[in-house]
């Protein structure tokens, strides 16, 4: 019986060791709270734990809600951002291209892939737009006076593009309606 009994207290403390081994990143609630000083894992976790854990948060990338929030500042895969997080990173946000959203809206400035751009951003991104042969909609429009591409324009801005149109011998429409003046008819 007494060695019942010692067999069960040792029972109960490797129990114990074992509850202070778990992998952290398995982690939740109070337990996982606790945890963060020493959270090998924090790109796992999630409420109490994942907010506190920012200051050394590695894995931001996978963060989300608070986290990703405060974690902005050194935020190295902004790319992946998105809401609240995309929105503050736009100053160091490096790959844009993949911006959307507010995001995309602020990102303009410094938006190197402006060619895959869409929406609001793509309306504001004009003045410096690359490949404008791309453009639809009001960016297009707004892209005429130097849209090098303008064979392959159609609607509105095929329209405006008359005055300048080099190749209107693939012009359609309006466009080359409007064309007729000046069109070389080969």
């Amino acid at each position: 019986m007494k060695s019942l009994t010692t067999l069960i207290a040792l029972a109960f403390g490797v129990s114990q060791v074992a509850a202070l081994a778990i992998p952290r990143s398995m982690a939740s609630g109070p337990v996982a709270e606790e945890a963060v000083p020493t959270y090998d894992k924090r790109s796992m976790a999630s409420g109490p734990v994942a907010e506190e854990a920012v200051p050394t948060y590695d894995k931001r990338s996978m963060a989300s809600g608070p986290v990703a929030e405060e974690a902005v500042p050194t935020y190295d895969k902004r790319s992946m951002a998105s809401g609240p997080v995309a929105e503050e990173a736009v100053p160091t946000y490096d790959k844009r291209s993949m911006a959307s959203g507010p995001v995309a809206e602020e990102a303009v400035p410094t938006y190197d892939k402006r060619s895959m751009a869409s929406g609001p951003v793509a309306e504001e991104a004009v003045p410096t737009y690359d490949k404008r042969s791309m453009a639809s909609g009001p960016v297009a429009e707004e892209a005429v006076p130097t849209y090098d591409k303008r064979s392959m324009a159609s609607g509105p801005v095929a329209e405006e593009a008359v005055p300048t149109y080099d190749k209107r011998s693939m012009a359609s429409g309006p466009v080359a309606e409007e064309a007729v003046p000046t069109y070389d008819r080969k």
